[in-house]
């Protein structure tokens, strides 16, 4: 995940600081601000904010009990192919958790996560989602 270097907040230079790998990346952390995610519509770039936090609190945890192992090329490559098995096909960009079927204003809420029975999002319809989607889009604009 690029690490972008601190710029003063709300600044056009924030934006600027993510230049470098705005091809490649939908992620990114922002030294001395926190994450930001991209994706193909909100719902994606929520999902991809929290699978970021909770690689970070992984990595803070795994810290406080001595220097965190990474894992080998072959270890990688297991998981890759153990990811395969559980995914669904879907035309979704690369590592990305949400296909273009579920963020589209007329696009049914994802039936199941990965491996478990429905998700709380499978019993609301894709107007509620929407309006939900709206709700939390104002209140973080009204935040300070």
């Amino acid at each position: 995940v690029p690490i972008a270097p601190y710029q003063t907040p709300g600044s056009q230079a924030v934006a600027d600081s993510l230049t470098p790998w705005i091809k490649d990346s939908e992620v990114f952390l922002l030294r001395n601000h926190g994450s930001v995610t991209a994706g193909i519509g909100l719902l994606d770039a929520y999902f991809k904010t929290e699978i970021i936090d909770s690689y970070c609190r992984l990595l803070i945890l795994s810290a406080s009990l001595g220097q965190p192992r990474r894992l080998t090329g072959a270890q990688l490559a297991e998981l890759d192919a153990l990811k395969e098995n559980f995914s669904a096909e879907s035309p979704a960009p690369p590592n990305s958790p949400v296909s273009s079927e579920t963020t589209g204003p007329s696009a049914s809420p994802p039936e199941s996560p990965v491996g478990g029975s429905p998700g709380p999002l499978s019993s609301l319809s894709p107007e509620a989602i929407e309006a939900i989607s709206a709700a939390v889009v104002r209140r973080l604009r009204e935040q300070p």
